[in-house]
């Protein structure tokens, strides 16, 4: 049962921590109580005082794998800004590669990979109610569908990236 793989049930987060990053999102999660936040990375002193959000600090990154690999989903709590628009967001694709489900704001560069991706594996925006739309993620997500985001993740890798441009303007 998928439910019972030893998944560690939070929901996390890992990252700088700065004015871009949606801290009310995180308390909204909080008051829900369904689960526990890791938040790893600098400057979330802030949200120490939400009982149910873990604040970890900084991590090397081979710890923090260790650590989101079990998690329920990643979150990418962005506030929607120029700044923010204008991202790539690497994040999604470390989460990816781990499996894990999505749960995002609503900007630009996550919408441009919502159009890649087949349904099966599909980004859960929030906009303005993150407790549903995690909640979702977590009760639409199985075994198979981790494997998928995995794959989906191995082939976007600077290698294949760059095969495509040289395939695009037809030099080997």
């Amino acid at each position: 049962n998928f439910e019972e793989s030893g998944l560690s049930g939070n929901y996390g987060y890992f990252g700088t921590i700065a004015d871009w990053f949606d801290s009310d999102a995180i308390k909204q999660l909080s008051d829900s109580n369904t689960y526990k936040i890791d938040l790893i990375g600098h400057n979330s002193d802030h949200l120490k005082e939400l009982s149910n959000v873990i604040c970890h600090g900084p991590w090397a990154y081979c710890e923090i794998y260790e650590k989101a690999r079990n998690w329920r989903l990643g979150l990418v709590p962005f506030k929607l800004s120029p700044l923010i628009q204008g991202v790539n967001p690497v994040k999604f694709y470390e989460y990816y590669a781990l499996g894990l489900p999505v749960v995002s704001s609503r900007f630009s560069g996550m919408k441009e990979i919502q159009e890649q991706l087949p349904d099966s594996i599909k980004i859960y925006f929030y906009d303005g109610n993150i407790v549903d739309a995690c909640s979702l993620a977590v009760k639409e997500d199985s075994r198979e569908k981790r494997i998928e985001r995995v794959r989906w993740a191995n082939r976007e890798t600077w290698k294949d990236r760059w095969r495509t441009v040289q395939e695009t303007i037809g030099k080997d």
